[in-house]
């Protein structure tokens, strides 16, 4: 069932909290991903103070458009394919390592998936 309008600007609203909250976000490709490795990966990042959001592009950009320091990035962040967020609250390093750490650990499981896309960071 698709999402109303109300729901849509509530998750638009709580990306852009986590947006100005975070220090650091790595973008990446889950595709291929189970959702029990997702919901593993997703444990990773809590207990190191980071997490993970799957979001629809046009509601990221959205979120980004409320954030007045992000607000620039709008037009030059381009992902293509589905859009998942690894985000670091602590600090700027947690996400990519918890990330590389994944990687690893499921090496034989990841191929073509679980590529990181790119990233941003908030120099406060």
């Amino acid at each position: 069932m698709a999402k109303t309008r109300k729901q849509k600007e509530k998750e638009v609203m709580s990306l852009a909290e986590s947006l100005g909250k975070m220090k650091a976000a790595v973008f990446l490709d889950f595709t291929g991903l189970s959702v029990g490795k997702m919901q593993d990966l997703r444990k990773k990042l809590k207990v190191q103070g980071a997490s993970l959001k799957v979001v629809k592009k046009r509601l990221f950009n959205l979120a980004l458009n409320n954030d007045k320091n992000l607000k620039s990035l709008q037009g030059e962040i381009k992902v293509d394919g589905p859009l998942s967020l690894a985000l670091g609250y602590e600090d700027e390093i947690t996400p990519a390592k918890v990330l590389i750490g994944f990687k690893k650990e499921y090496k034989d499981l990841i191929k073509s998936y679980s590529k990181e896309k790119g990233g941003l960071s908030k120099f406060i």
